[in-house]
């Protein structure tokens, strides 16, 4: 007898086969194609101000988006790209976007057929990049992450619009939260870094967590990023450095350099560039920011109070943050000099509650994190908020501490984590309104 399915079941089974289309990887036929969208080359795109991005408002998707006095950059508008802020790469002529095109596709395939040539061996092993894994990825992605993080990961999806933050564009090559050391340099996160963002998804976002996929299905989804981003950072460095703009014109054209060979000047650069991003990769996979073990009794173990030593810490986390200190570093007081150095008010004004607008690498619009409001996008255990203190946020313009001695670090962290609870804050002798 045939069965009959319920029309319910008919709606679960709908986004599957819509997602799915019928297969499990892309048309040979998909490709990722050049980019179109302006290259923010500064964050100097506009004043501080109070107007934040909206859900529906991606961050600028073409050039002529600076004309719509609703963007924020309409202020400077035009002269965003003859200053030299942003780039726009439809101005490339149709003969250099198909070859910048094809010499893209030689290292890096197609959705369908993800690789990433010019690597040696030990940087294709350390970062998983073998074509069995890359394909195991992009199906993966195209299942659970193309809607939002787009085709090419962008962050363009078609649903990535709507959700506020927007999606991670990976094309910079710059990722948040990491666990890697950027005191000196940026550099992007380790696989571990990666996996845990999918697997714990990322607190007061649309990221959600995928914990329900298999550790080998995570690690194929890690290995497509790296190759989604080093394929975008490849081209963002590529269109900067290979075309020189002409305002007069309003175009993109092959520098001095490479214009009596076009293909193999490009296909030069993309070599050196894949080459020396896949190292910054490999490096950061040893380059863990060293924390010193947690120094203080949190609470005493018979009365669940807290500690003395505890309320001292916090204290001096206060002052820190303020950049507050004395002559001489006196009991709960910090050094003058060492609170210079922290000064988190500077831009968490009011401890976050009156932080203002700015534009980010991305050419978003992002502020200062709200501090009494318990969500840590960047996890919120102690070691996490020691990492988003040493070594700040890439792209947001939340600088590095490491200069700070790691104890003072500690200080901030048991005091960012003090702030969003009233009890905690009485306990400590510690006042914000």
């Amino acid at each position: 007898m045939t069965k009959i399915l319920p029309l319910a079941a008919f709606a679960l089974l709908a986004p599957i086969v819509l997602v799915g289309c019928g297969s499990d990887g892309y048309s040979s036929a998909i490709v990722y194609g050049v980019r179109t969208d302006p290259l923010v080359l500064d964050d100097k795109l506009g004043k501080e101000g109070y107007e934040p991005d909206r859900p529906g408002v991606l961050p600028i998707l073409l050039a002529k988006d600076v004309d719509n006095p609703f963007n924020p950059m309409y202020e400077k508008g035009a002269s965003l790209f003859k200053d030299g802020l942003l780039r726009d790469p439809t101005k490339i002529s149709d003969k250099d976007r198909r070859t910048l095109s094809k010499i893209l596709q030689a290292y890096f395939g197609r959705p369908g057929e993800p690789q990433v040539a010019g690597v040696d061996s030990t940087a294709t092993r350390i970062l998983k990049l073998d074509q069995d894994t890359l394909s195991a990825g992009s199906q993966l992605y195209r299942l659970h992450c193309l809607h939002c993080h787009g085709l090419a990961g962008d962050g363009r999806g078609p649903t990535g619009r709507w959700v506020n933050p927007h999606p991670r564009d990976y094309r910079l090559g710059l990722f948040k939260f990491t666990s890697v050391d950027q005191s000196d340099v940026p550099r992007p996160p380790s696989r571990g870094d990666l996996y845990r963002t999918l697997q714990t998804g990322i607190d007061g976002t649309a990221m959600p967590a995928f914990n329900m996929l298999t550790g080998d299905d995570l690690q194929n989804l890690v290995s497509y990023i790296i190759h989604l981003s080093l394929r975008g950072k490849v081209e963002f460095e590529t269109i900067k450095k290979a075309f020189d703009y002409d305002p007069a014109k309003g175009t993109l054209s092959i520098t001095e350099d490479g214009r009596d060979d076009v293909y193999n000047y490009i296909d030069a650069m993309v070599s050196e560039f894949v080459s020396l991003f896949a190292k910054d990769w490999v490096e950061s996979q040893t380059k863990t920011i060293a924390a010193p073990s947690y120094p203080y009794a949190d609470f005493d173990k018979e009365t669940r109070a807290m500690t003395a030593e505890l309320k001292e810490s916090i204290q001096r986390g206060q002052k820190l943050f303020l950049g507050e200190g004395a002559d001489k570093a006196k009991g709960v007081m910090p050094s003058k000099e060492e609170a210079k150095k922290a000064n988190c008010v500077s831009c968490h004004i009011d401890y976050g509650r009156q932080a203002r607008y700015k534009f980010d690498a991305w050419g978003t619009l992002v502020k200062a994190q709200n501090l009494t409001n318990p969500i840590r996008r960047g996890g919120d255990r102690p070691i996490d908020v020691f990492y988003r203190i040493h070594s700040g946020i890439n792209g947001s313009g939340m600088v590095a501490h490491s200069k700070l001695e790691p104890n003072h670090i500690w200080d901030l962290v048991n005091f960012v984590q003090t702030l969003p609870f009233p009890a905690m804050r009485k306990a400590a002798g510690i006042e914000i309104d």
